[in-house]
């Protein structure tokens, strides 16, 4: 039985305003979750799904190229009496490639790696993000060699605007078709693939001309009501058609805040691209990438440096992504003003 001593009953009811008054942060102490954590990551890279691998055995080298005329032009096949037949025409060129060796690497320190919480590896974070900037440099110089005019050897056209001052109009479809019929195809084992900007593709996904091919029923419906990549792909008659979405950030280094743009201009293009790799009788295909050395990543511990040592996390590789066969490419410039 609680005393009814004035004494006792003051205590209790100091008790009782101390609890009532409690604030969630005096009875509990924030600390990091060991099972969450987030993180920013780019989106898509396309450049080497345009830009198919091809392996070497040494950093330069010369490759062999048959001229399109071989197989364009033959002499009559007539034969009469006891004539010899006639001998074709045979002309090889050649390239040459140089790889290039590329790098970045990351320092931790064994410290930050005893210190870390559960939820947190720094050691794998480093690792990837150090190959991830590595995939990063690539797509900006396969977005420059995709996307400079000079590379197509006259297979560019600046066209009349999709989009001006916000306002859809052009032909887009016909456009691509003039696009298509100028560029060198075959009929060996490769892709066609289209590549734009988000910008252009957001145009093209609402353009009256392509929506009225499919507002009927003449294809497949969109809920959305708009058309979609494989839809335009269908249309414009292309084994796919490929969006870039990644961003880079052009702010300086040191300054406080990011500067973000995305990473492939406002154009569209469409490039044959060569399945089998490194073969003898691969059909032409617009680019491809000599890989010498393939990403590969390296881990080394310098007891020196810090209060318990660091770790030098550095991943390299040594490549080169050229043009192998302009005519096999085609490049439209000029879509939004």
């Amino acid at each position: 039985r609680q005393s009814d001593r004035p004494e006792h009953v003051k205590v209790r009811q100091d008790f009782n305003r101390k609890v009532l008054a409690l604030t969630p942060g005096q009875v509990h102490q924030d600390k990091a979750l060991d099972d969450f954590a987030i993180m920013y990551s780019n989106d898509e890279y396309i450049g080497d799904q345009l830009i198919p691998e091809v392996p070497v055995k040494k950093k330069s080298d010369t490759f062999y190229k048959r001229d399109r005329r071989d197989f364009t032009g033959f002499p009559d096949d007539d034969i009469g009496g006891e004539d010899r037949a006639p001998r074709i025409r045979k002309d090889i060129e050649s390239g040459n490639y140089v790889s290039k060796d590329h790098g970045l690497s990351d320092l931790v320190q064994q410290d930050t790696i005893d210190n870390q919480d559960a939820v947190l590896d720094e050691m794998a974070s480093s690792v990837e993000l150090v190959s991830e900037g590595l995939a990063f440099q690539r797509e900006r110089r396969q977005r420059t060699l995709l996307t400079t005019p000079g590379n197509y050897a006259g297979n560019t056209t600046s066209v009349t605007a999709w989009s001006a001052s916000g306002t859809l109009q052009g032909a887009p479809i016909a456009d691509v078709q003039g696009a298509q019929a100028a560029l060198w195809n075959g009929r060996g084992r490769t892709r066609l693939k289209g590549f734009t900007s988000l910008n252009v593709y957001n145009i093209l996904a609402r353009h009256p001309t392509l929506l009225d091919l499919f507002k009927y029923g003449a294809g497949p419906v969109n809920p959305d009501g708009l058309v979609t990549p494989q839809m335009i792909a269908r249309v414009f008659d292309l084994d796919d058609l490929l969006i870039g979405k990644a961003r880079e950030d052009t702010a300086n280094i040191g300054q406080s805040s990011g500067t973000f743009s995305r990473i492939w201009p406002d154009y569209f293009g469409i490039v044959r691209v060569m399945e089998r790799g490194a073969t003898k009788r691969n059909n032409a295909g617009f680019a491809a990438r000599f890989q010498y050395k393939k990403p590969m990543s390296k881990i080394r511990f310098d007891e020196l440096k810090g209060l318990s040592g660091a770790y030098d996390v550095q991943v390299t590789s040594s490549d080169v992504d050229m043009v192998v066969a302009e005519p096999t490419g085609y490049l439209l410039t000029g879509l939004i003003t």
